[in-house]
């Protein structure tokens, strides 16, 4: 009979007055493995009560819900090459992905679930375990529980993690020198255009200063510079102008 089947019972336990109305309207049955199209496959079923207008419990509606979608996108969780996911039902503590698809392994059947300690997570919130050994390699977790209630987690090689790291260190490394080379040469063209000029002027006021009277400062350029060696050379002329008028 239907009603002995597990999705019926979490609705409606045996000698549950049907009159009266249960805690929650729908209900959701442990993980379990059947066929889909000839292969194994991991179910859940959903259970929703019908009650009548008097409250009356007159039955209930159920729907099957597989896993074959979410695993083809945990399929694809792969951090680097030898990085993994797994997904938790943690009241039954089965393992549902990976699965070895001829029975839901528990969660301390497994190589690596014995370190992980689900039952302290908390929805949202990522909790990060290292050294944790599979196949004597060590692995880096990332856990948490979902919305739903299962618990996800990556476990990332961390050999390859640091290795990918410090790949990305070299090369920002590299960067950083290139682009320290290519400030400092601009600073250095900066820096000659300017001191250049200055260098000018002084030199013309040396030479000047040493007798040399029709010397003029060279004018080559139309920043606040050249502005400066022209007001220098407009001065001088009118110095030897005035001195040119005393004689």
């Amino acid at each position: 009979r239907y009603t002995s089947h597990r999705w019926y019972t979490i609705a409606v336990p045996e000698g549950w007055d049907r009159s009266q109305r249960r805690d929650s309207e729908a209900f959701m049955t442990a993980p379990y493995l059947d066929r889909l199209g000839g292969r194994p496959t991991v179910f859940i079923t959903f259970t929703h009560i019908m009650t009548g207008r008097d409250g009356r419990i007159i039955g209930v509606a159920t729907s099957d819900w597989t896993f074959d979608s979410l695993e083809r996108n945990l399929n694809r969780f792969r951090i680097t090459p030898s990085s993994f996911a797994v997904l938790i039902h943690p009241d039954s503590r089965r393992v549902l992905y990976p699965t070895n698809r001829e029975e839901l392994a528990l969660l301390e059947e497994t190589s690596w679930g014995r370190e992980l300690e689900i039952d302290e997570l908390e929805t949202g919130v990522i909790r990060r375990l290292e050294n944790v050994e599979v196949e004597g390699r060590h692995f880096e977790v990332l856990m948490t529980r979902t919305n739903a209630g299962f618990v996800f987690g990556t476990f990332i090689a961390s050999d390859e993690a640091y290795s990918f790291l410090d790949d990305i260190a070299r090369r920002n490394l590299l960067l950083a020198g290139l682009t320290l080379l290519l400030v400092g040469f601009s600073v250095s063209i900066l820096v000659s255009r300017l001191i250049r000029p200055i260098h000018s002027l002084i030199e013309s006021a040396r030479i000047i200063s040493e007798g040399e009277l029709d010397h003029r400062a060279s004018v080559d350029s139309r920043d606040e510079i050249g502005e400066l060696a022209e007001a220098f050379n407009k001065a001088y002329s009118e110095v030897r102008a005035r001195e040119e008028r005393f004689r």
